[in-house]
């Protein structure tokens, strides 16, 4: 079973696209599963964005993304929960990992996309990039 999820912000910033699984034909189990890559995704008029900023010096800069979903109407019961840190694996500046102690941080670290769920303790999972 496929238990991992990379949310929109990080395939926004690091060039992955959609899940693609292998599945047994007599089985019908999952035997293996990627992402694809994706460089760029286009805009609704068809022009071009990256999708790669993190892999690209240029934007060095940048040392994370911050984001929540959280509104007046859509929130959580516990606040924090919702919150996406993405760090730059190229950042000229990087923050530590675990400096916003909440919701679900992601790095990359020896050719693998990191996860740890904050409100969960310390579960890391890792997903082959």
């Amino acid at each position: 079973m496929v238990e991992q999820h990379i949310p929109y912000m990080a395939k926004s910033v690091l060039s992955f696209g959609n899940l693609v699984l292998s599945i047994d034909r007599d089985s019908m189990k999952t035997v293996d599963y990627h992402y694809e890559y994706r460089d760029t995704i286009a805009t609704a008029k068809g022009s071009p964005v990256s999708t790669s900023i993190f892999e690209n010096k240029e934007y060095s800069g940048i040392s994370a993304v911050l984001y929540s979903a959280m509104n007046i109407i859509n929130r959580p019961n516990i606040i924090g929960v919702e919150i996406y840190v993405v760090h730059n694996p190229i950042a000229y500046n990087k923050l530590p990992l675990g400096i916003f102690p909440l919701g679900t941080e992601w790095w990359v670290e020896n050719h693998n996309l990191v996860r740890k769920d904050h409100d969960e303790g310390q579960q890391k999972t890792t997903i082959d990039i």
